[in-house]
C-alpha cells in the first residue's frame, strides 16, 4: 500500500486553504493518528516563529526608515512659530488619550463573552461505526447541543482518554451554559499534554471563566495563552485590556 505524504495537506490545512471536501477527509486521517496531528501542531509552531521573524525584519526596516526621515526634517525645518507646535502636541495628546480610553475602557464579563466568544465548527464527521455517535456529530453540526451533549457522554463512559469527544463534549456543556461541566472537560484535555484540541482547550476554559465571572482565573489563563504560539494570542491581549 502507497504511504500517503501529508506534507501538503498540513500546510494547506494550518493555511486555512483546504475547501470543506478536503477538510473533512484530512480531519478523519486526524482522528486517532498521533504522529499526523504532531506534525500538524510542530509545523503551525514553525510557521509561527517564521512569520514572527518576518515580522520583526520589517519592523526594523521601518524603524531604521522613520529615524532617517525625522533626521532630515529636524535638520532642514524651522518653526517659525513654536506656540502653535505645543498647541498641535497638546491637542494630540488628548485625542490619543480619548482613543486610549474608549479602546481599552473595563467592560463587563458577559459584554466580552458575547463580543469574543464564537462556536466551535466542527467540519468532520464521525468515524464511528456506531451509529449513536454518529448522529451525536450530526447534532452538534446542526446546534443541537443538549442532544450532541448525550452522545458524547455516552461514548466517553467507554472511551474516557478521548480527547476529541471529551473537546466536543465541553463546547456543548458551554452552548447550554453549563460552565463549571465545560471547565472539568477543558481541563482535562489540557492536563493530558499537547493534542490537536489542547488549543482550543485552553481558550474555551478562559471563556469559561470570563462568563462566570472569574476575572482572575481568567486573567491567569489568559496571559497563558498570550506566551504560548496559540492562534488565540491576538484576541487574549484584546480581552485583558478590557477585564
Amino acid at each position: 500500500m502507497k504511504t500517503i505524504d501529508f506534507s501538503y495537506f498540513i500546510e494547506s490545512y494550518n493555511a486555512g486553504e483546504m475547501n470543506q471536501a478536503e477538510k473533512v477527509w484530512f480531519l478523519k486521517e486526524l482522528d486517532g493518528n498521533e504522529s499526523l496531528q504532531k506534525d500538524v501542531l510542530l509545523r503551525k509552531r514553525a510557521d509561527i516563529i517564521l512569520k514572527r521573524q518576518d515580522i520583526f525584519s520589517l519592523r526594523n526596516k521601518l524603524v531604521s526608515i522613520e529615524k532617517t526621515r525625522n533626521e532630515e526634517l529636524v535638520k532642514s525645518s524651522k518653526l517659525k512659530a513654536p506656540r502653535f507646535r505645543y498647541a498641535a502636541i497638546f491637542a494630540g495628546l488628548i485625542v490619543t488619550s480619548s482613543l486610549l480610553f474608549f479602546t481599552y475602557r473595563t467592560q463587563s464579563p458577559e459584554t466580552i463573552y458575547k463580543k469574543y466568544y464564537a462556536t466551535y465548527e466542527n467540519p468532520g464527521t464521525s468515524r464511528s461505526a456506531e451509529t449513536t455517535y454518529n448522529e451525536a456529530i450530526d447534532y452538534f453540526n446542526k446546534k443541537e447541543f443538549s442532544k450532541a451533549l448525550e452522545g458524547f457522554q455516552a461514548y466517553l463512559k467507554l472511551n474516557p482518554a478521548s480527547t476529541k469527544y471529551e473537546f466536543l463534549s465541553g463546547v456543548s456543556n458551554m452552548e447550554i451554559r453549563n460552565f463549571p461541566d465545560a471547565e472539568s472537560s477543558f481541563n482535562k484535555i489540557i492536563n493530558r499534554g499537547a493534542s490537536l484540541y489542547t488549543e482550543g482547550a485552553n481558550w474555551y476554559l478562559a471563556m469559561c471563566y470570563i462568563a462566570t465571572s472569574q476575572n482572575v482565573m481568567a486573567k491567569d489563563q489568559l496571559h497563558k495563552i498570550i506566551k504560548s504560539e496559540s492562534i488565540y494570542r491576538s484576541k487574549a491581549r484584546k480581552i485583558l485590556h478590557h477585564l
